[in-house]
């Protein structure tokens, strides 16, 4: 079983046992629910970023995938921070670890580079690691 499936897989176990709510996305999706919704009008972006902030479980996965913007650094970033100051669980998927999700992430707007680091260090400070690469291989039979 691969990572998305596992995680999925113990979000809903977790929501048919104990009735824990989530909200489960990739970041392809957030990114563009961010951009529509600050295009639409700044409440409608507030109103969605308060329920990202304030669901108790959010599952981003792949978060790797896409590069940052000015707008969707802003809102990341208070996901991120707001979530964390909270105690309320972020859980993601990705590709790239670290100082690779920086460049990634500052890759098209290096004045995005601070808005990366404080991103990941969240990530670093508050997150957990599982290296699904290392738990295959520890699995494999000799």
């Amino acid at each position: 079983m691969g990572k998305t499936l596992s995680v999925y897989a113990r979000l809903i176990e977790l929501n048919f046992k104990h009735r824990f709510k989530f909200t489960a996305l990739s970041f392809v999706k957030l990114v563009d629910d961010i951009r529509i919704n600050a295009m639409t009008s700044p409440d409608e972006a507030n109103d969605y970023l308060k329920a990202l902030i304030t669901i108790p479980i959010l599952f981003i996965d792949d978060i790797n995938q896409t590069h940052l913007t000015p707008t969707v650094s802003k809102y990341l970033y208070q996901i991120f921070d707001k979530r964390t100051l909270a105690g309320r669980p972020i859980l993601l998927t990705s590709q790239l670890a670290g100082d690779d999700l920086i460049k990634k992430y500052a890759s098209k707007y290096p004045e995005l580079q601070t808005t990366a680091e404080a991103i990941v260090r969240r990530i670093r400070d508050f997150c957990m690691t599982v290296d699904f690469d290392h738990l295959a291989e520890d699995a494999k039979p000799d």
